[in-house]
């Protein structure tokens, strides 16, 4: 293995029991946005994380992604993915370094930028995500994607979300490290700045990204989309604009708030307002308690609302707003189905019935995630469990992690691990019996088998519709002067050879 891998693979160490992988076929072309992206390309894996799968991603063989989160809820880097159309890279840098981020910049495959940071020994997941997030809308793009995107796991069966590695194919990577003057960084180049640069719980926790003079005091504890419009324009927007500016001064200055709208028109809209459009929006805010346009131009387009909630001016407390952020949705095909959701960065594991019964969801966020949501309208919960399962993520599992799986493992131990009958009268003993392929038993002794190993939620109905797929027969017999019904499956292979036992050294000398 090259020290090369070696030291990419120290530098990004995220989730062990797997990552991505993502292979883009030949001749395939640029889609919407010069964006070569296509979801049937890539794929998790569930296998270990090691030197030689960064040995491959740096030869070319696929494109590595890696989940920044660890099941123990830390990660060692975070990145911001700016997916932004055309973008300059060489003032990006420069923004970066203005507001002394300790951060390096990656040109992606498609031409927009991922931020990188590092942490020394790594830093709680909710921490990394918290600063990253701010420092994207201080950057100007608050409703990009940050990584981690989670700050807890659900559990084993959560695999997180990954972020694509930079240096696919090595020295001929489109996606590399950005210098000051735009050209690229090497390899080596990379490793060496990322750990130079690379910073520590300590210092994360207590960075304060430089100050834009410019602003002064103007948007303390605003949402992060007026921050953003303020510097770079409310374009075409600017009654709307104007109406959610007023919808922050009432917030911040109570009734007093009248004689800072002229001013702020002034200083952020361009061209200002008439002044009869100026009045028209203030007699409109000043009839009842508004709430932002969150989901109208020009706000919408640079929302993050999970740092807003945060801001003391945000959008906390409105109404029908259940207080959190929720994020991705993935379907887990167990039996019956396992949903995890994405709420404020953490996942819950939850059932369907915790899914569409909101007093159940909310008893499960304040138990996993020590936060209790605002109940909204049923029709308001409807309309968000809606909107999540339109895009819901799939994801196929391990037969033996189903219900039915996990039966039929119980059933082959239940037909080869007991002591074995050698006659069919045997089953008035409770002993499956093999003869001629298949083995005979009776259903009350394999439910109790299952009960006793813990398996006993399973139905009647459920072991019969499954015992179908495996050609089940039902026989009757009159054994020992007994009637019985019992019934039979084709046999399940045996072991043939014995488990090899420990030896001691003591034994070993004998």
């Amino acid at each position: 293995m090259s020290v090369l891998a070696e030291r990419f693979h120290r530098l990004f160490a995220g989730l062990e029991r797997s990552h991505g992988r993502y292979v883009i076929p030949p001749g395939a072309k640029p889609g919407e946005k010069n964006k070569l992206h296509d979801r049937s390309w890539a794929r998790t894996v569930e296998e270990p994380l090691t030197v030689d799968v960064w040995e491959r991603h740096l030869e070319g063989q696929f494109g590595l992604g890696i989940v920044p989160i660890r099941d123990d809820a830390t990660c060692v880097f975070g990145a911001l993915d700016v997916d932004v159309y055309p973008l300059d890279l060489k003032g990006l840098v420069a923004a970066v370094k203005k507001l002394e981020f300790p951060c390096l910049v990656c040109r992606t495959k498609s031409g927009g930028a991922h931020i990188f940071l590092f942490i020394k020994g790594g830093a709680p997941a909710e921490l990394v995500r918290s600063k990253m997030m701010d420092w994207a809308v201080q950057l100007g793009f608050p409703g990009i994607e940050v990584f981690p995107k989670q700050t807890r796991l659900a559990g084993e069966n959560d695999h997180g979300s990954w972020i694509n590695m930079p240096y696919h194919s090595g020295k001929r990577s489109t996606r590399y490290g950005i210098k000051a003057d735009g050209s690229s960084m090497t390899q080596e180049e990379f490793v060496d700045a990322a750990e130079k640069i690379a910073i520590t719980e300590d210092t994360l926790r207590g960075f304060e990204p430089a100050k834009d003079e410019s602003l002064g005091d103007m948007w303390d504890g605003a949402p992060p989309c007026l921050q953003t419009l303020a510097k770079k324009g409310f374009g075409d927007w600017q009654n709307n604009g104007m109406f959610n500016v007023s919808v922050y001064l009432r917030k911040r200055f109570g009734d007093a708030y009248q004689v800072k709208v002229d001013d702020y028109n002034r200083r952020v809209m361009d061209p200002p307002l008439s002044s009869k459009d100026v009045a028209a929006i203030v007699k409109s805010v000043s009839k009842k308690t508004y709430s932002y346009m969150c989901k109208q131009e020009p706000i919408c387009g640079v929302c993050n609302k999970q740092v807003c909630l945060t801001r003391e001016f945000g959008v906390g407390g409105a109404n029908d707003d259940p207080g959190v952020v929720f994020g991705e949705l993935v379907k887990l095909e167990t039996e019956p189905p396992t949903w995890i959701w994405d709420v404020d960065g953490a996942r819950l594991e939850l059932t369907t019935d915790d899914l569409t019964d909101q007093r159940k969801f909310m008893k499960l966020a304040i138990e996993k995630l020590n936060k209790w949501p605002n109940a909204v309208k049923p029709g308001v919960w409807r309309a968000i469990v809606r909107e999540r399962l339109a895009r819901v993520e799939t994801t196929k599992v391990p037969e033996d992690a189903t219900r039915e799986g996990q039966f039929w493992v119980h059933l082959a131990r239940f037909c080869t691990s007991r002591v074995a009958g050698k006659s069919l009268d045997e089953l008035l003993l409770g002993k499956p019996y093999t003869k001629d392929g298949r083995t005979y038993f009776c259903s009350s002794d394999l439910f109790q088998y299952l009960t006793q190993h813990r398996f006993a939620s399973v139905t009647e109905k459920e072991v019969f519709r499954w015992l179908r797929k495996r050609s089940v027969e039902h026989h009757k017999a009159n054994l020992k002067g007994k009637f019985v019904n019992y019934w039979s499956v084709p046999a399940f292979e045996q072991q043939t050879e014995e488990h090899d036992v420990p030896r001691s050294k003591e034994t070993e000398r004998m």
